[in-house]
């Protein structure tokens, strides 16, 4: 009793294009794919906002550690051409 054979889905296609006529399906399928359209970009513009933008890794050094240790290693070149300029 539950199952749809294809002739109650031409009986269905049926009423529906006595309701809407054949001009205003097109409008009604065209509208219902924007409207599907804006949900799934909706959706993976909420997906994209909850992902964390760093995930830290135990193996892998943070963006604070790399620039911490790129200011020293600057910092150690800069001491040392400055200090082999410097006549002893």
């Amino acid at each position: 009793m539950g199952e749809f054979s294809p002739i109650h889905w031409l009986i269905v296609l049926a009423i529906i294009l006595l309701l809407f006529g054949g001009r205003k399906i097109p409008e009604l399928a065209r509208g219902l794919g924007e409207g599907i359209r804006s949900f799934k970009e909706g959706i993976f513009i909420l997906s994209r906002a909850r992902r964390p933008f760093f995930v830290p890794n135990r193996y892998q050094k943070s963006t604070l550690e790399r620039e911490n240790l790129s200011l020293r290693a600057v910092a150690t070149r800069q001491l040392t051409s400055h200090n082999s300029a410097i006549p002893g």
